[in-house]
């Protein structure tokens, strides 16, 4: 055998074995990584609302039309068109914000009365009525104008559209607690208040037989004189059965009065107070009551936020530069209002990710947000993508 071929093979081995060693000793930083196995958990359609264009009898018309940019682990990698000018949606563009996904497949229009399958591509149902809620296979829808009044039922299945006698759908007055069955609304009888100085708080059950719950509710929030507002008392429900309200002391003393925070249980019968917000002014509005994302129950007084504790006896203000007001935006997104109104920031599982404007007009997904014509976030790519739609209407929402 050639020693020649023997010496440069033992040779050729050697230096494959020191790079191999070499290779293992380098830092993590060096080593180049392997992309990312794809998964269809991870992908997602964004369904728009876009303006498109077409030539009839020699004119240029526009139409609205549905679109989906299709992302796969936060890339986006392509653009679907779901319909074209044969098939209307205008009913989609009143109030295209609310617009949103039922079922991962139908998009709503809660204002148009209009009802699209993203997955047959057709439209379901383009009636101009509101819509009210969904139960199951079934979408109730409103009507009250010049064509009639009354409750409508869409089936899913069937994709039939009836009107609901009187008796089968009742909307409960006020509002509502979680399970739909119980209301709450202010009495305001004129007479009555300038003789007791109290507001009653009402309840309604789910046929809305009216009883009084509360007797002496206060004033109402404390009005400024300027205000276009009627004062009401500002109530939340914590379960089916338990709600908070609060009470607006009367007379205001130096133009303030107090506030005591008071929870009723409906099974119980009980009306306790739980804290006291000592002095506050009169405000340009009524007062709410509401959860951030972290949770927390905040009651907010002419835009001044008070947060509860844990064992609801002691509110606390929030300050300008405590820049703990979250808002929640679903699927672990969040954004964070400051009260010295600089950017609103987005977070997701509480870490930034970017500023958002207009944040009620976000849809999100699991990883996934899109907002602002087009910005889009994912968690799997941890990156922006902006969609340049110079035509753009409206984004409806994500489907999986």
């Amino acid at each position: 055998m050639n020693l020649h071929f023997i010496f440069s093979t033992n040779i050729l081995v050697a230096i494959l074995l020191f790079s191999q060693l070499l290779l293992s000793c380098s830092p993590k930083s060096e080593v180049v990584q392997t992309k990312q196995i794809s998964s269809k958990d991870h992908n997602r359609k964004l369904l728009v609302i876009e303006n498109a264009f077409y030539t009839s009898n020699g004119k240029l018309r526009s139409y609205p039309h549905f679109v989906t940019y299709n992302f796969e682990n936060g890339v986006l990698v392509s653009k679907d068109t779901l319909t074209d000018e044969k098939q209307s949606i205008y009913n989609f563009e009143y109030g295209n914000t609310q617009n949103f996904i039922y079922k991962n497949r139908y998009a709503i229009a809660p204002l148009g009365g209009a009802v699209f399958d993203a997955k047959l591509k057709i439209l379901l149902l383009d009636k101009e009525d509101h819509f009210v809620e969904s139960i199951g296979d079934s979408l109730i829808f409103h009507r009250e104008d010049n064509r009639g009044f009354g409750h409508f039922l869409f089936d899913l299945k069937t994709q039939t559209y009836t009107l609901l006698k009187d008796e089968s759908y009742t909307i409960v007055n006020g509002i509502l607690s979680p399970d739909r069955k119980h209301g709450l609304k202010t009495y305001w009888g004129q007479r009555e208040y300038f003789i007791t100085k109290h507001l009653r708080l009402l309840l309604y059950d789910s046929t809305n037989k009216e009883t009084t719950i509360v007797a002496t509710g206060g004033m109402g929030t404390y009005l400024s004189h300027g205000s276009s507002d009627i004062a009401e008392i500002p109530v939340y429900w914590l379960d089916n059965s338990t709600f908070i309200y609060a009470k607006y002391l009367f007379p205001p003393v130096n133009d303030a009065t107090t506030i005591e925070m008071r929870k009723v249980n409906l099974h119980e019968k009980s009306d306790e107070n739980l804290c006291i917000i000592d002095t506050v002014k009169d405000a340009g509005g009524n007062a709410r009551f509401y959860k951030d994302a972290a949770g927390n129950l905040i009651f907010e007084h002419d835009d001044i936020p008070y947060r509860f504790n844990k064992e609801m006896n002691q509110v606390s203000q929030l300050h300008p530069e405590q820049k703990t007001l979250f808002i929640s935006l679903g699927h672990n997104f969040e954004c964070e209002l400051p009260f010295d109104n600089s950017k609103d920031e987005l977070r997701y599982n509480h870490k930034p990710i970017g500023d958002i404007r207009y944040y009620y007009e976000a849809k999100t997904s699991e990883g996934y947000i899109a907002f602002d014509g087009i910005s889009v976030w994912s968690a799997y790519s941890n990156k922006w993508t902006t969609i340049k739609s110079p035509w753009l209407k409206s984004i409806v929402g994500w489907i999986e």
